[in-house]
């Protein structure tokens, strides 16, 4: 309503309106069209394109394969080189300790800046 009363249009204008809305329904577009603020044609091509682009479609979507791994090359000595260890995981608890107080008083600090 307010987009009506800002290019000076009537209720009974809402009915001349072409709507391009989902049930008919009246959009922003269509009243910038009806005024001329934007292309005539722009609410009903973007419907179109829409309507169009609605449904996504997969159907030419592979798999791609896993490259296949190289094997591993043997050494002058005749066997395969010992794969490197993985590191250990290592758990680290951290505490830290929270005042309130002391966070109210950044926050009010903060905000009075």
């Amino acid at each position: 309503m307010a987009l009506l009363h800002r290019n000076n249009l009537a209720k009974e204008d809402i009915s001349q309106i072409p709507a391009t809305g989902p049930r008919g329904r009246l959009l922003k577009g269509d009243v910038l069209a009806y005024v001329g603020s934007i292309s005539k044609d722009g609410p009903a091509a973007l419907e179109s394109m829409i309507d169009k682009l609605g449904c996504l479609d997969l159907s030419n979507i592979k798999v791609k394969q896993a490259p296949a791994l190289a094997p591993e090359k043997e050494t002058t000595t005749g066997k395969q080189p010992a794969a490197p260890a993985k590191p250990p995981v290592v758990e680290i608890n951290i505490e830290v300790e929270v005042s309130l107080d002391k966070l109210i008083k950044f926050q009010t600090e903060v905000q009075s800046k």
